[in-house]
């Protein structure tokens, strides 16, 4: 397995810079193509892209352009977590979110939240999000278990907020 130590730290951003006229798993493949180290064979690369797709639960639209305005293509939950496979091909420690949840339903919301969540257990990844705009969100960070002492792992962090709130995370 390679590891790309040099991509430890990932930001994605809240407006997305897709092109529309690829579909979700082309987009995948030339992110990998163009950011994967040349150590990783072509097979390798399309294992990992195949990875991305599944833990982003983007199987049914692997074949689905992204879209544009003006040309129908994938939901804004899948826009959001298609940004969000794009970084973790390169299997980031720590992986800060501007606003993810901006501009989409509370239902497509709360499955981007979920499948962060699980990228904490299934990828050893740290997620952060901040936001000036919506104070319950800023700071927020998800933590895998096992954890350095300082936080508590496998648990939602907030600073503001209680145990009560972060149960129905």
């Amino acid at each position: 397995m390679h590891l790309c130590t040099h991509h430890c730290c990932r930001t994605i951003l809240q407006d997305d810079l897709l092109n529309g006229n690829l579909s979700v798993e082309e987009t995948l493949t030339y992110t990998a193509q163009l950011r994967l180290d040349q150590s990783f064979t072509e097979e390798e690369r399309q294992q990992r892209v195949n990875e991305v797709i599944k833990q982003m639960g983007l199987e049914k639209s692997r074949h689905t352009v992204v879209g544009t305005p003006l040309k129908k293509g994938i939901s804004g939950g899948e826009r959001k977590r298609l940004c969000v496979g794009m970084e973790l091909l390169l299997h980031p420690a720590l992986l800060f979110l501007d606003e993810p949840t901006s501009g989409l339903d509370s239902v497509a919301a709360l499955g981007l939240v979920a499948t962060l969540k699980e990228l904490v257990y299934n990828w050893n990844c740290t997620v952060c999000q901040w936001s000036c705009a919506i104070e319950w969100f800023s700071h927020f960070f998800i933590t895998k278990p096992h954890a350095p002492p300082t936080s508590h792992p496998g648990r939602l962090h907030h600073p503001s907020a209680t145990e009560q709130d972060l149960q129905h995370v």
